[in-house]
């Protein structure tokens, strides 16, 4: 089930989690896209990866035999693991990334929430 979770995790940065709409001059309305984790790449979405690729990681190793201890066993630093990528994916929530253009503005879509 965490492989399965940790595998999820890393496919839906590729999904939309934010809408960009810049006012069209000379105009009426506004042009949206859709801009993927990938596509506003910064240390939030590489930590994301990167406890994916942990998590991964670690039960790769143990499907190989490896003996290695950690604190609190193997549940334990997979729910640590879960519980970053969480915080990291509501601090993405709330601090949006900065694009560019007259009066562009930045929505959350649904990929973030699958993310979660």
């Amino acid at each position: 089930m965490a492989g399965i979770a940790a595998t999820a995790l890393a496919v839906t940065l590729f999904l939309p989690w934010y809408q960009k709409s810049v006012v069209v001059r000379g105009q009426e309305g506004l042009a949206q896209q859709n801009l993927s984790a990938l596509g506003v790449f910064t240390f939030v979405e590489a930590a994301v990866l990167l406890v994916a690729a942990g998590v991964l990681f670690l039960l790769w190793a143990r499907m190989q035999g490896k003996a290695f201890h950690l604190p609190g066993g193997d549940g334990f630093v997979i729910s640590l693991a879960g519980g970053w990528a969480m915080a990291l994916l509501v601090w993405r929530l709330f601090d949006k990334p900065d694009v560019s253009g007259a009066g562009a503005t930045v929505g959350i879509q649904w990929g973030i929430f699958f993310a979660m």
